[in-house]
């Protein structure tokens, strides 16, 4: 229709009917002769389409001469969520563009459809671009309404209260930005009018009384949802609307829908914008050995972030898969509306989750991720590819990528298809790379690169130097499931073909170097050639040897392997074509099992299979979809659900029932009569479940084993869509009793669903499957399962969820506004103890809730994607490593005979993490900083303590050689997981003060110097030597912290007051005047003021006098009897041109032993040889004269010599 409508309107702009758009746009704006903008041709589609509107007048309801309940969408005037805008209606939009009736641009682009706004976040910002360039003038509109379809049958009420534009009135320019703002307010009113309290603007969007959210008339996962419409009307030069064809105003139209919601358990930050699919379930795991979880996850725009819960990512992330070798040169990739990478590529994208786990046993993580270039990749933790990484298919198999295409036989023959070299020899070129097949692709060899299931880490190839090293396990969409080593190098024996020998008809085959497959039988044909999903890996026979299950999209027309009386009716009703897919139990070999394949010309690998496999699973439909509906979309998952040494697998095909098989491939509850597999019941409801949509039959994804009841007995939980369901894919319009369900079979006898199941969710499972954990602290498990319409449920074996009755603002199911296709995972990401679920969305939304109280080490049984970080799809694997020792210290270290005896501390971790209690620690020493990559080449310390409880404190203490030494430890679970190894500590006494480096603070102590207990000399600690501490230090051989530490200063004087003291203070007073240039140094004075002249600042200025002083005589001469009496007249006087506080004193000198002098008005006495008899200091106001007279004797006992004895009056 796009191309529809640039034809005509390169049409009319040749007929000279409309202008060319890239003439109007200017230089830098849309290339000239397209005719329109993408934009318009978007309101053309739009604004032209015939309305559906079944509300006006009412047409929605009832229908009758149905199988069931059904009823139209009640689809209403203008946009619904139903039909959009309405019908294309060609004819319309070519004559809008003849006519020249080109609506004017509207163009919303913020919120993202389907965003979540929090409440909290402020006015809501509405972006984007209005424009009218084929019109003078144009003004717009911005509204928003309660989503209401489903709710009231009608469309929302659109107001504009709470909106303000960023422009009113009419406009000319084009204008790109924020348009409007709403008032969040107005918005959480409207909510709560609806909804009304709680849950207005937040908790689950379910029924509290029924957990139920879709249907029965009342949409509840769109309970906070709001529409909001951009409308644009086009004018001419005096401001009257422009006319569409129908007669109306010219108008433009832009509509989104975001939801407002909040939830007080999000971590800060989150939801984090992934700016891609979030199809990848995250992993919690602690990438870079700090003893805290990240939070890995991989994303269609080809990144793997390593997420921290400060912020952030962890240092070298995110990474990027393989190049999608696009035509950069096109020129789209030239501009900026499409974001490239760092490197300037755009990366493969990857859709299933990224793999997690130590491949090389050296205690640290990588990180493996399959893409759909056909790379699987592999990350050390410092985000670097490991050696021999990337990893691709075989191109024989499927297609050759463009920058491998070599000449050779088939390039030099197109007409002929690989696999067809007539001989006679070898082909020409050795290997022969073969041209690319798309175009010669047949139905049964639709094969391609993509490594689109997640890796899988298991160890299977015990030869080759690294015995114990995982191997990578991933299924490939050319029909082939690859094993790589450690180092990129295949396993030997891998990859293997899954394709049932039983079906190759005697004219069939499969091609030994192409791998085609050659079938002659049309009854056969169905889509297929795809591994789609990850394998499981476990002993299920019990011999001690891993195999590997795994599927394929495999199908085949013919009768459905169930005893369960139940099927028929649902095939009878929906008509379906029904078969079996196929499921494979592989050798760990692969095809160099035995003495080779039974017949290599017609199958390279049949004795790859182990006995009775592959098994044939019940599908009650066949070519459902391509890709994802033509086998199994979810992996086989391992228990031991019956006891033994063995392990039992589960499985469902694309939509049938669900199986539990031995390790021979049949069915543990055995076979009916006819030789059917007994599998679980898909009629056999709970009496307490909450759907009338039975029978329940799996569907569209996996299946997981759980212990919900706490007992040790397992249940199988799994994706079902009710026979009303199924209906509504094949019926028109909407059936009203039709259900997707969440179900849960006991593992017993009856192989009913338990009492509470199924429960109703909102949509479809498509290619997930449930994680199993505790979230509440009860110490029972909830089954944590998404669907793709908004909600993320957390269902207890009773049905119930946390905070669901009382719509609790941290409540479940989580409403997470978008489509889930895979689990959540749960961890500790903050490290508080607690355990975190982390979800994202298929709409690019990574979230993080705190739990409801339940602590990490809480039951789990299936905590994350593929059960757990190897995605080993089995429920006893123990990947989880012990936490990281991160507090190793030196305990002690004493020198004795060239040995030195040291203990060493630590806190214990656990187990899984910090859960459980570990196996063993080894402790290991070494002249050199020990790490990853060579703790197994330290020396081993014997007698290391068997591991406490998590958090306990253990200590060792050992001798080693003399000089130097580095020490690390970690611990070893039950299943031989190591843990990350620790931080190191040392002795060492580098500086020869005997001091070990480790608790030396000061390295590099002058030889001789004495030291305090932490290595320090004086000099050290305090470089002045003035008995201050330099900033920072502590020590014996000082106090506090010098503010000039360069300079001595004991006293620690500041004037200013500025945190340097004044010994070093280049300003003493602060008044920004040097101490040099300064005329009052110690006080402050910014202007220098100094009235008199004299060099000294007037605030510091003193200028006094004695303004009279007579001792009554011309001198002291005693009398006969040696006394001597005087009036003495003493006047200070302050001259400076402030207030001042001046110092008056009167002193005695020269007076002769035996004598004393006494102020006779103040008692002052004094003795030989003299002192202050009158001492008085006062504050005086400029010009201020102070009087102090006063009666002095003098007498001395016996009368001595005549001498001179003197009265010194001064004023200071």
């Amino acid at each position: 229709m796009a191309g529809l409508i640039y034809s005509a309107a390169r049409n009319s702009v040749v007929r000279g009917a409309i202008a060319d758009y890239g003439a109007l746009d200017g230089p830098g704006g849309v290339v000239t002769g397209r005719g329109m903008s993408a934009e318009e041709v978007d309101q053309i589609i739009a604004t032209t389409a015939d309305d559906m509107n079944f509300v006006t007048p009412i047409d929605y309801t009832a229908r009758t001469g149905f199988p069931v309940p059904t009823e139209r969408y009640p689809a209403s005037e203008g946009w619904d969520p139903f039909f959009g805008y309405g019908r294309v209606n060609a004819d319309r939009m070519v004559r809008a563009v003849a006519q020249n009736k080109i609506p004017p641009e509207a163009d919303l682009t913020s919120p993202k459809w389907f965003a979540t706004i929090d409440p909290d976040s402020g006015p809501v910002q509405i972006q984007g671009t209005v424009a009218a360039r084929r019109a003078a003038k144009y003004s717009y509109a911005v509204k928003w309404g309660v989503w209401s379809w489903r709710d009231t049958n009608s469309a929302p009420s659109y107001v504009t209260n709470g909106v303000t534009l960023a422009a009113t009135g009419d406009q000319t320019a084009p204008f790109t930005g924020t348009l409007a703002t709403i008032d969040p307010a107005a918005i959480a009113a409207a909510l709560a009018a609806v909804n009304g309290p709680p849950g207005a603007t937040s908790g689950p969007a379910v029924d509290p009384a029924t957990g139920r959210g879709d249907h029965e008339n009342r949409q509840f996962p769109d309970k906070f949802g709001i529409i909001v419409q951009l409308q644009v009307t086009a004018k001419d030069a005096s401001g009257t609307p422009l006319l569409n064809i129908d007669g109306r105003p010219l108008t433009g139209i832009g509509t989104k829908n975001f939801n407002f919601h909040h939830d007080p358990a999000l971590f800060s930050g989150f939801p984090i914008d992934l700016q891609g699919d979030g199809a990848a379930s995250p992993r919690f795991a602690d990438l870079d050995n700090d003893g805290q979880d990240e939070l890995i996850v991989a994303t269609s725009n080809g990144e793997v972030h390593a997420y921290e819960a400060g912020g952030g990512e962890v240092q070298g992330w995110p990474v990027h898969t393989c190049d999608a070798q696009l035509n950069y040169g096109a020129p789209a990739y030239g501009t900026a509306e499409i974001t490239k990478a760092s490197d300037g590529k755009i990366h493969a994208a990857a859709l299933r989750s990224a793999t997690v786990g130590d491949i090389n046993r050296d205690g640290d993580l990588e990180v493996a991720v399959g893409d759909f270039q056909g790379c699987v990749s592999v990350f050390d933790r410092f985000g670097n590819l490991m050696p021999g990484f990337p990893v691709r298919p075989n191109p024989y198999y499927s297609s050759v990528q463009r920058p491998n295409r070599e000449a050779g036989f088939y390039a030099a023959n197109p007409a002929l298809v690989p696999g067809d070299y007539p001989g006679p020899g070898a082909l020409p070129n050795s290997p022969d790379i073969v041209p690319d097949l798309v175009n010669r692709k047949d139905k049964m060899n639709r094969t391609i690169w993509w490594f689109l299931a997640a890796p899988t880490f298991a160890n299977i190839y015990t030869g080759g130097p690294n015995p114990d090293h995982l191997e990578i396990l991933a299924g490939n969409a050319d029909r082939h499931l690859y094993a790589f080593q450690s180092d990129g190098k295949p396993v030997p024996g891998w990859p293997v073909i899954l394709r049932d020998p039983a079906k190759l008809g005697a004219s069939d085959s499969i091609d030994p170097v192409t791998h085609r497959l050659r079938e002659n039988d049309a009854a056969d044909r169905f889509n297929g050639a795809k591994v789609i999903m990850s394998p499981a890996v476990g002993d299920i026979e019990g011999d001690g040897t891993v195999d590997v299950i795994a599927t394929v999209n495999e199908q085949y027309r013919e009768p459905v392997n169930t005893d369960d009386s139940a099927v028929p009716n649902v095939l009878a009703a929906t008509g379906s074509d029904a078969g079996n897919n196929r499921i494979y139990a592989l050798f760990p070999d692969g095809s160099l099992h035995g003495s080779g394949p039974s017949n290599p010309a017609k199958h390279p690998n049949d004795n790859a299979y182990k006995p009775g496999w592959p098994a044939r699973i019940g599908s009650l439909t066949l070519e459902l979809l391509p890709v994802v509906g033509d086998g199994p979309d979810g992996a086989p998952v391992l228990a031991n659900v019956n006891g033994g040494n063995d392990l039992e697998v589960g499985i469902l095909g694309t939509a049938g029932p669900a199986y539990i098989l031995n390790s021979a491939g049949d069915s543990i509850y055995g076979k009916d009569p006819s030789g059917n597999d007994r599998t679980l019941l898909i009629d056999a409801p709970g009496a307490g479940a909450n759907s009338a949509d039975t029978p329940a039959v799996p569907a569209v994804g996996g299946g997981i084993f759980a212990d919900l009841h706490g007992t040790g007995q397992l249940s199988f939980a799994a994706p079902t869509a009710g026979l009303g369901k199924l209906l509504d894919v094949v019926l028109p319009e909407d059936q009203l009793v039709s259900d997707n369900h969440l179900s849960v079979w006991e593992l017993g006898g009856t192989r009913s669903q338990i009492p509470a199941y199924p429960r109703e969710v909102n949509d479809l499972q498509f290619v997930s499957t449930s994680a199993a954990a505790d979230i509440d602290g009860d110490g029972l498990q909830e089954l944590l399962n998404g669907s793709a319409y908004s909600d993320l449920h957390a269902l207890n074996a009773a049905g119930a969820e946390p905070g669901l009755t009382t719509l609790a603002a941290n409540g479940w199911p989580k409403f997470t506004g978008g489509w889930t296709v895979g689990p959540p995972a749960v961890g500790d990401f903050d490290g508080d103890g607690q355990r975190d679920v982390a979800h994202s969305i298929r709409e690019g939304r990574l979230f993080v809730w705190r739990g409801n109280g339940a602590g990490v080490c809480a039951p789990a049984s299936w905590p994350e994607y593929g059960h757990d970080g190897w995605n080993t799809n089995n429920y006893e694997t123990d990947a989880q490593r012990p936490r990281v020792i991160t507090d190793l210290t030196l305990a002690g270290a004493t020198v004795s005979g060239g040995q030195t005896n040291v203990t060493v501390r630590w806190t214990a971790p656990g187990d899984d993490g910090t859960c459980g209690q570990a196996q063993r620690y080894e402790v290991r020493h070494s002249s050199s900083p020990i790490s990853a990559q060579n703790f197994a080449q330290a020396t081993l310390v014997a007698g290391a303590p068997t591991p406490g409880a998590s958090g306990t404190q253990q200590q060792i203490t050992f001798s080693v050689p003399g000089g130097t030494r580095y020490f690390a430890v970690r611990a070893v679970d039950d299943a031989g997981n190591p843990a990350a190894v620790s931080n190191n500590v040392s002795v060492a006494d580098s500086d020869a003060d005997g001091v070990f480096d480790s608790n030396d603070a000061c390295p590099g102590t002058p030889t001789g110097a004495t030291v305090d207990a932490s290595g320090c000399s004086q000099a050290q600690v305090d470089s002045d030597l003035d008995g201050v501490c330099n900033p920072g230090a502590s020590s014996s051989f000082c106090t506090g912290s010098d503010n000039c530490p360069a300079v001595a200063n004991p006293t620690q004087s500041d004037i200013d007051g500025d945190g340097i003291g004044d010994a070093c203070d280049p300003d003493r007073d602060g008044d920004g005047v040097p101490n040099a240039s300064d005329n009052c140094p110690n006080d402050a004075n910014p202007a220098q003021i100094d009235s008199d002249g004299d060099g000294f600042g007037d605030v510091c200025d003193h200028d006094v006098r004695v303004s009279k002083f007579s001792t009554g005589g011309r001198d002291l001469a005693l009398g006969a009897n040696g006394s001597v009496d005087r009036q003495v007249l003493a006047r200070c006087q302050s001259v400076s041109p402030h207030t001042d506080i001046v110092r008056c004193t009167v002193e005695i000198v020269g007076l002769p032993s035996g004598c004393t002098a006494q102020n006779l008005d103040t008692g002052l006495t004094v003795s030989a040889p003299g002192g202050l008899v009158m001492d008085n200091t006062a504050t005086y106001a400029p010009g201020q004269e102070r009087k102090f007279d006063f009666k002095l004797r003098i007498a001395c006992s016996p009368r001595p010599p005549q001498t001179a004895i003197a009265l010194i009056a001064r004023a200071d």
